[in-house]
């Protein structure tokens, strides 16, 4: 009787997932298959922080930048980071799909970090299973950097982040 508890379970998930994955836009799928590193995106900024810290970003708006992100590329220039902007603030989840290094990620609401994720490890280093960090509350930026960089320049929740103007 257990085992077909737990066969229902599964089937049921299974369908469940199947479900969600069919009615998402293409656009909103990472690309699997596709394991080489994209060029740099487009649009640049410097975003700053706590009136201070100054950090050259690339940003992130569409589906298919999100989904991309950093994956795949070897190295990110040691001041530089990757800014991911969403149109509403929402609970977010980023994983380390992809990922050839770790990195400090830090989620953003209204201009304020409301959580850093310090020295998230890649794949390579967690038995290939990419490593998932959570927003503790909706956020509507999500902010990628080498790891080790929010402590080296003094980052905490609760800074201001703003981006300088074109």
């Amino acid at each position: 009787m257990k085992a077909l508890h737990l066969v229902i379970i599964l089937l049921a998930l299974i369908v469940g997932a199947a479900l969600t994955l069919r009615f998402l836009p293409a656009s909103a799928l990472p690309s699997l298959g596709e394991k080489t590193a994209q060029p740099p995106l487009q649009e640049r900024r410097v975003l700053l922080v706590d009136e201070r810290v100054r950090i050259p970003v690339e940003v992130a708006r569409a589906n298919e930048e999100h989904a991309r992100g950093l994956s795949y590329r070897t190295t990110l220039p040691a001041t530089d980071g990757m800014l991911f902007v969403f149109p509403v603030a929402e609970s977010r989840s980023f994983w380390m799909r992809g990922m050839q290094f770790p990195l400090d990620i830090l989620f953003i609401r209204e201009g304020r970090i409301i959580s850093i994720h310090p020295s998230v490890p890649p794949p390579s280093e967690t038995k290939g299973i990419p490593a998932i960090v959570r927003s503790p509350a909706a956020a509507d930026m999500v902010l990628e950097v080498n790891a080790g960089a929010a402590e080296a320049w003094e980052l905490v929740v609760g800074m201001e982040v703003t981006m300088e103007q074109k």
